[in-house]
Order: C-alpha cells, then structure tokens, then sequence
C-alpha cells in the first residue's frame, strides 16, 4: 500500500514539474522559483513528519536525532565564526547588508566544513575497512 501511494505521489509531482518546466520555457521564469517553493515546503513537512513518526515509534533513537542536532549546530557556529560580512561593501548595485553577506559567507563555510568531513569519513571508513 505504501509503494503505490509514493508512486502516486511521484507522477504527480513529475507531471507538476513537468508543466512547471514547459510554462518556463514560454519565457516565464517564476513558475520554476514557486515550484521550487512548494517542493520545499513539502520537502520540510515530510522530513518533521518522518522525525516526529520515527520518534513515536522508537523512542530510544531520540540521543541519535540530538547529537546529529547539536554537530549542526556545531558546524554553523564555527561557519558563522568564520564568515565576516565584510564584502558586503563590493555589492552597489543590490542592496546587501552586512549580516545578509555574513549569512552566505556562514552557509558557504558550512558546505566547505561539511564536504571536507564526508571527504575525511570516506578515507577513514576505507582505511578502517583494509585494516579489519
């Protein structure tokens, strides 16, 4: 019964995307910015959902759930340290603030710091591998 309601669920997404993309191509560029607006929002209800039913079912994973919470908030904090805002100035011709530059600059750090841990987890859990 599940399988044939993700299905489902997935044609209907694949036609919505699919019209989304054939009205963009009419030279009408906001139909893709607001379908990726809902895709999000779906994207962000579905993850609560499936936390929030996982935790129902098996109380005991709420430790995993916490420490994975607190290593984000971990990495944006030392993001967040790193980024200064301080290029906020070379942007005349759109109105940036210097806290919105620090926000990107935040989240670009936070993508180098996270791809560089996976890089790091990958080669250890091969060395790991070849040594057991």
């Amino acid at each position: 019964m599940k399988d044939k309601i993700s299905s489902g669920a997935m044609l209907v997404l694949i036609v919505i995307s699919m019209v989304l993309f054939i009205m963009s191509m009419l030279d009408n560029v906001d139909p893709i910015l607001y379908g990726s607006y809902v895709y999000f929002g779906i994207g962000v209800v579905v993850a609560i959902v499936g936390a929030v039913t996982g935790l129902m079912a098996n109380p005991g994973s709420i430790k995993g759930m916490l420490i994975g919470i607190i290593g984000m908030v971990v990495v944006l904090g030392i993001a967040y340290g790193l980024a200064d805002g301080s290029d906020a100035v070379n942007y005349t011709t759109i109105d940036l603030s210097e806290g919105m530059s620090r926000f990107s600059g935040m989240l670009l750090y936070a993508t180098y710091i996270l791809f560089g841990a996976s890089i790091v987890t990958l080669v250890f859990a091969r060395v790991y591998s070849l040594m057991r």
